[in-house]
């Protein structure tokens, strides 16, 4: 089991390209919708493996865009951001 582990731990390289996708993630939706993210899960705890996901928790902040009248469409215009970042929206 500790070999299993050992050979497939998140390495160093993947942690840091997960942590500058959670930077660049950062600074969209903060910028966008006024929200900050927070990782947890195994990316931080050291159980990541290296096709592990990274896990995100999105907080709207009391300004938030208030054409958006449910969680739901937040996240589809989230999506839609994340997607295509070169769009205004």
């Amino acid at each position: 089991m500790w070999y299993l582990f050992n050979k497939s731990q998140q390495n160093g390289a993947i942690f840091r390209q997960k942590i500058e996708l959670w930077n660049e993630l950062e600074r969209v939706l903060r910028s966008r919708f006024r929200s900050t993210t927070h990782v947890f899960g195994s990316t931080l705890n050291g159980f990541g493996t290296s096709e592990s996901d990274m896990d995100l928790c999105m907080f709207k902040g009391e300004n938030s865009n208030k054409k958006t009248r449910d969680d739901v469409r937040l996240l589809a215009e989230v999506r839609r951001a994340i997607r295509y970042p070169a769009i205004v929206l």
